[in-house]
């Protein structure tokens, strides 16, 4: 514990552990933003590739093993007994800024897939390493992206002093073998990220989140976003127990007006529950045509046809009425547990300034209390 506490608090611990998170965020901006750039890379490498073989543009039988470079020239080849890998090869290589590199990772790729796989071909502008990953670009870290974009035209126009020093900056961090960074470092590596979000035009909800990750101690900044957390998961739970009340209580009222079976039980009333009643309804519902009920339950609304298949569920499948009952148990007790938790969570933090939250907590807590009492007794 003892070694968990020095590291925690330790400046340039906390250094690193923001500028890794703030790569965590580049990375999940990169992905979006290269996605629809792969796929227009290997429509024109593919367009290009069919004007010179036509039809007959897909080969099976080679391998990335079998692409060799000549000394004398530095340009690379394969020798493909259909003809046609080499096509391909070509024109990859033309949209690399540096075809003749003796650092091309030609076996991240599986060339069989070149003609069907845009990021097989995109793999070919990455760091070493890629071959096996197969969900793209969901699989694919910084580094790769980033090799990507320095590399394919297809990424032009780009800063790519820009995309090296941060290249730079994510092997310092992830190579850092006490994960620790100065200051200035750590100054240094967020402005590189920022300006190279802002370069890309993909900072969206990352530049906000960078930024404030830079400027506030890691404990403060997580001890927000934790309490964002728990804001957020208290609306959740208010909206869905007043969902809830609401669905049963209009079950109740409906079961009252004339031409209604009554509901001599409470069914689950969330949408998972709706669509099993729906469900269920469908097998009866032909039975009730020509009966005094059927010209009330088609000009009811939602709540009241769902009342009435509850109503015949209840008579002629208890044991299905009694699964529903046990799964709204179940549901108002995961609530239960989860406003306890946050409560917890906030007599241990009094420090917070938590707003409207805590009152809408007590009427979350206050609403499950009272569904428990009124309704499940049965």
């Amino acid at each position: 514990m003892s070694f968990f506490l020095a590291r925690i608090s330790d400046p340039q611990y906390n250094n690193w552990l923001k500028c890794f998170w703030a790569l965590d965020c580049l990375t999940e901006s990169l992905h979006n933003y290269t996605s629809p750039r792969v796929r227009r890379l290997f429509n024109n490498v593919e367009q290009n590739v069919k004007i010179v073989l036509g039809s007959r543009y897909q080969c099976n039988a080679c391998s990335c093993n079998g692409i060799r470079q000549r000394n004398c020239t530095g340009d690379w080849s394969i020798n493909c007994i259909n003809c046609i890998c080499n096509v391909w090869l070509q024109e990859i290589l033309s949209q690399h800024d540096d075809p003749k590199s003796k650092t091309i990772n030609w076996g991240n790729a599986d060339i069989t897939k070149w003609s069907t796989e845009p990021w097989e071909i995109a793999k070919i502008y990455m760091t070493n390493g890629q071959r096996n990953k197969t969900d793209l670009p969901k699989e694919l870290d910084c580094a790769a992206l980033l090799s990507l974009i320095k590399y394919c035209k297809e990424f032009r126009p780009v800063n790519v002093q820009l995309v090296s020093d941060v290249i730079q900056i994510r092997n310092q961090i992830c190579h850092s073998p006490c994960m620790k960074l100065s200051d200035t470092d750590k100054d240094t590596g967020f402005d590189k990220i920022l300006l190279l979000l802002s370069d890309l035009n993909i900072g969206g909800i990352f530049i906000p989140e960078i930024t404030e990750l830079k400027t506030k101690d890691i404990d403060e900044y997580y001890r927000e976003k934790e309490l964002q957390t728990h804001q957020n998961r208290v609306s959740e739970v208010l909206n869905d127990v007043k969902t809830l009340k609401s669905s049963i209580d209009s079950l109740r009222n409906d079961q009252a007006q004339p031409g209604v079976m009554p509901l001599n039980g409470v069914v689950h009333p969330t949408n998972r529950g709706s669509s099993r009643l729906k469900r269920s309804g469908g097998k009866f519902k032909s039975s009730l045509r020509g009966n005094a009920t059927t010209a009330t339950i088609q000009s009811k609304n939602e709540a009241g046809y769902l009342q009435s298949a509850a109503g015949w569920i209840h008579q002629s499948q208890e044991q299905h009425t009694k699964t529903d009952l046990r799964e709204l148990r179940s549901e108002l007790e995961s609530y239960a547990q989860v406003i306890s938790a946050m409560e917890t969570f906030f007599d241990n933090n009094p420090d917070l300034s938590a707003g409207n939250i805590l009152e809408d907590l007590m009427a979350a807590s206050d609403a499950v209390k009272e569904m428990q009492s009124r309704l499940f007794t049965t």
